[in-house]
């Protein structure tokens, strides 16, 4: 027995009672479960397979993540970009170096496009973080080259750490919206809070209570609802445009 469905992505979410397979549906567009018989196309291509000779052949997992970029939450992925961020740790400082580094054991930030963050752990080490490279890559690899590039900027800033050894270095990915502003609300049948653009940990407090208000059926206590959120120009899924942007801040950092 077959089963055809065409959604139009200009309508309206529908609904449907529990159990009746939304999940399971959508688990097969993005071959997150396997299939028993059929196929599943979108916008007619093949999801999960190739065809020869009318026999299926599943796709390499890389084919698969490839599919799942442009098909998955398309209507987010094209209005955020991930961008990497790193954070580097010193050994802990003695008190003549905190005295010389940071003597009011405040959290500070720069005002530069491309800005740094720092402050003194409770063990008196220096956490120092920024956006050492404009990148959505973040593995063992990339994050020693930003750690490196990272101390760099923070030597910058404290010269008189140089000696200093680094004790710890992580990095991961932000969702940035390209006027770094986050935007909370409902879209494609789901409500969602993101695109802190490196803030969340302040702000995702706030948005956590104003998403609990929608799912209640509350739309007065959303400081950020209706706000427009276009999709950024050219970007279909991967940022390929990031290196130049940071090229371009940086630029303007140096000349300002």
């Amino acid at each position: 027995m077959g089963a055809e469905c065409s959604i139009d992505a200009d309508s309206p979410p529908s609904k449907a009672s529990s159990g009746s397979g939304k999940s399971t549906l959508l688990r097969c567009i993005n071959q997150l479960e396997v299939i028993s018989a059929g196929r599943v196309r979108l916008s007619g291509v093949l999801q999960g397979y190739r065809e020869i000779d009318g026999k299926l052949h599943q796709l390499s997992q890389r084919q698969v993540s490839e599919q799942r970029r442009r098909t998955g939450m398309v209507y987010y992925r094209r209005r955020m970009m991930p961008i990497a961020s790193f954070i580097v740790v010193t050994r802990p400082l003695t008190p003549e170096e905190v005295e010389a580094t940071l003597p009011g054991n405040r959290n500070y930030t720069n005002s530069l496009n491309i800005a740094n963050y720092f402050r003194l752990t409770p063990d008196n080490r220096l956490l120092f973080g920024g956006r050492a490279k404009f990148s959505a890559a973040s593995n063992q690899k990339t994050d020693v080259r930003s750690g490196e590039l990272l101390r760099k900027q923070m030597l910058d800033v404290f010269p008189q750490l140089a000696d200093v050894e680094i004790d710890y270095c992580w990095g991961g990915l932000v969702g940035c919206t390209q006027d770094r502003f986050p935007r909370a609300g409902t879209a494609d049948g789901l409500i969602y809070g993101m695109g802190y653009s490196g803030h969340g940990a302040q702000l995702s407090t706030l948005i956590g209570n104003v998403l609990a208000d929608i799912a209640m059926g509350r739309t007065d206590t959303n400081p950020i609802g209706g706000m427009d959120w276009n999709a950024v120009p050219l970007h279909t899924g991967k940022p390929w445009f990031l290196p130049m942007v940071g090229t371009y801040y940086r630029l303007k950092d140096m000349l300002a």
